[in-house]
């Protein structure tokens, strides 16, 4: 969620993931890895920017592709690339062909 200052807004944005996930290492206890395919999506609000909407602005994105999930007891991560497979942006915008995501959490 963002916040308003001298009437500009940048839109908020929600990140949606789906994911369906196949082990194909791991040792009882310590750590897994897993191969998944996921389907990650982007929804964005238009921006106002000094209180006037931008038209060329906002949107939603679906991007599908492959992802390696790595995980310990205290660690884990998650790199993978995905193609996009529909865009729906509202004015004029440059459209995305691949998106790119990786985390990285530690638990104390």
């Amino acid at each position: 969620m963002t916040t308003t200052h001298h009437h500009t807004k940048i839109g908020n944005t929600f990140l949606y993931q789906f994911g369906l996930g196949k082990n194909i290492a791991y040792k009882t206890g310590h750590w897994l890895v897993n191969w998944m395919v996921e389907l990650d999506g982007v929804c964005k609000q238009r921006d106002k920017i000094c209180g006037v909407v931008n038209c060329d602005s906002g949107g939603n994105s679906v991007y599908l592709g492959p992802s390696i999930f790595f995980s310990t007891q205290r660690f884990e991560m998650d790199i993978g690339i995905q193609a996009a497979v529909a865009q729906h942006l509202f004015g004029n915008q440059q459209r995305d062909r691949y998106f790119a995501e990786a985390y990285f959490g530690w638990k104390f």
